[in-house]
């Protein structure tokens, strides 16, 4: 009985060294030097980038701990990720599979150190793996940091947390979330989602889709890429990024608030453009060689025209502008239409006609409301627009008879009586005038201002007294060669814009 006991003594020993030696045995063989080695020359071998694993560490008898997890651009000359803390956790889940935990991991994609096809070596070495290869059904993103510290246009993304799942096909869906956006934080969340696809080489991410709550448009880094600070405006809407052959292709639509036009027009010739501008983007969609299509709306208020103006060498007008457009719908470079209306308030009655005339001729202010003005195929269709002049305020306007009697005649189709006409003094006292445009596609028609009582479309002031001197033109106007010079000064316009942007360094 006592040789019985000793030997089931000695068996229970022998059988708790043999656990305590099996356990020892996994915990030197998962911590040793040369299964790290192995562990590098996996993941290299797997992303084809180099990789370095400072540290393994055993965690259960199913999980593993790597710690300093780094991989670089080929040649190493640049790191593009680095996790402190990675664990591979192959115990019975919910995803069936092995669940990759990366903590506090920061992934770079781009740099000054970067080279022209950098971009898609990163995005293959990251994407273009079918994980089911090692059992990977599940990877797990615990605070990290996307940084694109590019020149012209920076983003990180801090804080971002979430999973991308593969079903037994190897194809992922990712979905990442995220408060923080170049410094800037945001109360609700920012998700990004996106599909994997592996298996294609050609579209191995068919699309990734961002939805941003509303954002400072400071927070996107766009001070490099306009030359100058973004301080105000807003941003909401959706993202995506669909991969094409030829290039990929950029969808999007929401809503941009309070964006101030001089901060964003700062790089044109003459000044920037003053004003605020509220747009609505229904879908625009960006392909590699420009904007292919947008369908829009918007309201821009209290622009200034006046820069514009001098950069064609044209006399200030002045005055405010406030716009509203509707059923935007640009192809390329066509306007395929556009409706506008709004109110242009004290403008220059003087700058404006020794545009039209080519000579000084009446100080005043005018009021022009646009009820609507629609373009349709880069032609003007219609316009509905009332016109309004005043003298300046607290004096007089006055006008030279001899110019007077040349404007109306030549350039209105109007004939003053002879007989009135002499009676006119050397310079005439301007009242008011009103008028109705009504343009039709390549035609102007002046019409009376519709009321209650017939308006004169223009007034002046003799002895003392209101003449009403013009009561109605019957005449159709050629708009042809005033639209034909715009259309000239867009083209030089929308050339130089091209040009200015065919200049900036490619990412």
């Amino acid at each position: 009985m006592r040789n019985r006991r000793v030997l089931l003594a000695l068996g229970l020993l022998l059988a708790v060294v043999g656990v305590l030696g099996g356990s020892l045995g996994y915990g030197l063989y998962y911590r040793s030097d040369s299964y790290r080695r192995k562990v590098e020359r996996a993941l290299t071998t797997f992303f084809g980038l180099p990789t370095d694993v400072g540290a393994v560490r055993p965690d259960t008898l199913r999980s593993r701990v790597l710690h300093d997890v780094q991989m670089w651009l080929p040649e190493r000359r640049a790191r593009i990720f680095h996790s402190p803390r990675a664990v591979w956790d192959a115990s019975p889940n919910d995803s069936g599979g092995t669940v990759l935990h990366l903590y506090d991991a920061v992934l770079s994609i781009g740099s000054e150190e970067w080279e022209s096809d950098d971009y898609m070596t990163v995005l293959r070495a990251s994407l273009l793996h079918n994980f089911s290869d090692l059992n990977i059904k599940r990877v797990e993103f615990h605070n990290a940091s996307i940084t694109r510290p590019h020149r012209d246009f920076r983003i990180r993304a801090d804080g971002v947390t979430g999973r991308v799942d593969f079903d037994d096909s190897g194809h992922g869906q990712a979905e990442l979330v995220t408060y923080s956006l170049n410094g800037a934080r945001v109360a609700d969340p920012i998700r990004i989602r996106a599909k994997i696809d592996p298996s294609n080489e050609q579209n191995f991410l068919p699309e990734v889709v961002l939805d941003v709550p509303p954002l400072p448009l400071a927070a996107l880094g766009l001070e490099q890429m306009l030359a100058t600070p973004v301080t105000q405006g807003a941003f909401a809407g959706r993202i995506s990024l669909r991969q094409q052959t030829g290039g990929d292709v950029i969808e999007l639509d929401g809503v941009a608030r309070e964006i101030r036009l001089e901060e964003m027009t700062s790089r044109l010739r003459g000044g920037p453009l003053s004003g605020l501008l509220d747009l609505t983007i229904h879908r625009a969609v960006i392909r590699a060689d420009g904007l292919a299509h947008l369908r829009f709306s918007g309201e821009l208020r209290d622009l200034n025209l006046d820069p514009l103006l001098n950069r064609y060498g044209l006399p200030a007008i002045g005055g405010k502008i406030h716009l509203e457009v509707h059923n935007g719908l640009l192809e390329g470079e066509t306007i395929r239409s556009l409706s506008v209306a709004g109110h242009w308030r004290e403008g220059r009655l003087a700058a404006l006609l020794e545009m039209l005339l080519q000579r000084p001729s009446i100080d005043g202010r005018l009021d022009l409301r646009i009820a609507s003005l629609i373009i349709k195929n880069n032609e003007l269709s219609s316009g509905n627009i009332d016109i309004d002049a005043t003298p300046p305020p607290g004096k007089p306007g006055t006008i030279d008879r001899s110019l007077l009697l040349d404007l109306l005649s030549k350039h209105m189709g109007f004939k003053v009586p002879d007989l009135l006409a002499r009676m006119l003094p050397p310079s005439v006292e301007f009242v008011r005038a009103r008028a109705k445009l009504l343009i039709d596609g390549q035609q102007l028609q002046i019409l009376n201002v519709p009321g209650p009582e017939l308006v004169p479309i223009l007034t002046i002031r003799v002895s003392g007294r209101e003449l009403p001197l013009v009561h109605s033109i019957d005449r159709v106007f050629d708009l042809a060669p005033l639209l034909d010079r715009a259309r000239l000064e867009a083209q030089e316009l929308k050339r130089t814009l091209r040009e200015r942007h065919g200049s900036r360094p490619s990412p």
